[in-house]
């Protein structure tokens, strides 16, 4: 473990006040009071007014909201995939060209890839949507 007030980086030490503006993400190896005086707080925390002065700087600590997980939108997102696009110009082309065998076989791979991802993002739209829900409290919890 590092000593109090410096960080190990790449193999070089650096000093708390080197000049930049404090990161908010931690090295592993960083200490406690090295983490509290990076960001100017102290292990019991903020006070009141450090408390309220941050949250009107960086807002309320809450996932953002993209904007839902309705399946076409996230249908849409897959397919304006540039890679996705590439190959669906591949696609054409090679049937325009006559090779309609490369094209379908083009074609079958990109909908599997699209129908794969649409898969994933749906699943995992889904559970951030549960994240975001307040949990349910039983009266045999109070």
């Amino acid at each position: 473990m590092d000593t109090e007030g410096s960080l190990a980086v790449a193999g070089r030490r650096t000093a708390n006040g080197s000049g930049r503006s404090p990161s908010l993400r931690s090295p592993p190896d960083e200490t406690l009071s090295t983490a509290c005086s990076r960001l100017t707080a102290t292990p019991a925390g903020l006070n009141s007014s450090d408390a309220a002065q941050r949250l009107a700087t960086f807002g309320a600590n809450r996932l953002r909201d993209e904007g839902g997980n309705h399946p076409l939108a996230i249908l849409w997102r897959q397919f304006r995939s540039p890679m996705v696009l590439i190959l669906l110009g591949a696609a054409i082309l090679s049937a325009f060209l006559g090779e309609a065998d490369e094209a379908a076989m083009v074609v079958v791979i990109v909908f599997a890839s699209t129908g794969l991802g649409f898969y994933q993002e749906y699943r995992a739209g889904n559970a951030l949507a549960e994240l975001r829900r307040p949990p349910a409290v039983a009266p045999n919890d109070l």
